[in-house]
């Protein structure tokens, strides 16, 4: 995006891609969680609003959002303040999808606004539709919106093996919501790994890990991390325990506990699994001068994909080995081990299929 042009083009992919989700997610607020996010970002700035609500004025863990998205409340309605609050984050989700997408479809036939379009529509409809554990990204505002903007902006890095730029933009992601950006650093790290000794098999200089944007990336995520901890560590324990356990098999059980999830919903995440992978061996994505399957970002985001699956597995063998006791098992599964799976391998089968759909055809093809 260093040129005019590039630049012109970038901005109006990002503002035909807002458009898109106001269509998609445009309903009077409040959205789901907007009442809860948006009430304590209010006590956040007028303490003596609500301050007799026992939820309202309870402990605020999301820090960062509540200052960054909050400030409206002091001379706005809840509605105007959600309202503010979602063209700012999907301002953020929009930017950093069509950065993504611009970084691994750069070769479609398409321009990067169609193509933004087009990943938008069926990642929607997928995380909507073929979940496993009821992850939305498009939506109202509330915390894990501009972490996941911030999550893609950094993935269009990690695609380009720019860790160092990654590890700040995951960090500022852990900083609104500790667990999208924590777990987005894990699966980078894991990312980092596989690249690193591909290359030293193959004797190529191997990717940097980039240690000042982590040591820079890890001090920003302390701004979320921290009052996440302070809360944890300021429960009386037998009630952070029974807190834990209401909180994993009975209040949220459908995003936690694998035990909960309907069949159906297993079966329609294999369905999505089952088509990433046949679309990753499609000939027609192959790097034919490499004569490999696909061009470094786009192999390098199907193993960023690959990293988040492995989480959400070792999630899934938590709740369903019986080794652990109820206790460990809820103290185990409220850190959202299938967040990132449900919302990433939709957005991996989305690209795959706008790369498909854009992908350009040899002369010596044609001519056959």
């Amino acid at each position: 995006m260093r040129s005019d042009g590039h630049r012109k083009d970038y901005w109006i992919a990002v503002a035909a891609v807002m458009a898109v989700i106001f269509v998609l997610a445009g309903e009077p607020p409040p959205a789901i969680n907007e009442a809860h996010y948006l009430v304590k970002a209010k006590n956040f700035w007028n303490s003596q609003w609500c301050q007799n609500d026992l939820f309202a004025s309870s402990g605020k863990a999301h820090v960062v959002f509540n200052v960054v998205f909050g400030w409206p409340t002091i001379w706005f309605s809840l509605t105007a303040t959600a309202w503010i609050g979602r063209v700012l984050g999907w301002l953020m989700i929009s930017a950093g999808l069509v950065r993504l997408v611009g970084t691994v479809c750069r070769r479609s036939k398409f321009p990067v606004w169609f193509s933004s379009i087009l990943v938008l529509f069926v990642w929607a409809v997928l995380t909507r539709h073929a979940n496993l554990a009821g992850e939305w990204v498009i939506g109202g505002i509330e915390a894990k919106v501009p972490a996941y903007g911030l999550l893609l902006w950094g993935l269009a890095d990690v695609v380009n093996l720019r860790f160092g730029k990654a590890w700040v933009a995951f960090g500022v992601a852990a900083a609104f919501h500790v667990l999208t950006g924590g777990w987005a650093v894990v699966a980078g790290a894991i990312t980092w790994g596989l690249a690193w000794l591909l290359c030293r098999r193959r004797k190529l200089p191997g990717p940097s890990l980039g240690v000042r944007g982590l040591i820079l990336g890890g001090l920003l995520s302390l701004f979320g991390l921290v009052p996440a901890i302070w809360l944890s560590a300021a429960a009386d324990p037998e009630i952070a325990e029974q807190a834990a356990k209401i909180y994993t098999f009975d209040r949220i059980s459908h995003h936690l506990h694998p035990q909960a999830f309907h069949d159906w919903w297993y079966i329609r995440f294999g369905l999505l699994l089952v088509s990433w992978a046949a679309l990753m061996f499609i000939p027609r994505l192959a790097n034919r001068r490499g004569n490999r399957a696909f061009p470094v970002p786009a192999r390098t985001l199907s193993v960023f994909i690959a990293a988040t699956l492995v989480i959400g597995c070792i999630g899934l063998f938590f709740g369903w080995v019986p080794l652990f006791s109820p206790r460990t098992v809820a103290s185990l599964l409220r850190f959202y081990w299938f967040r990132l799976p449900d919302a990433m391998l939709p957005l991996g089968v989305a690209i795959l299929v706008a790369s498909v759909l854009g992908s350009r055809r040899t002369e010596k093809e044609l001519a056959v």
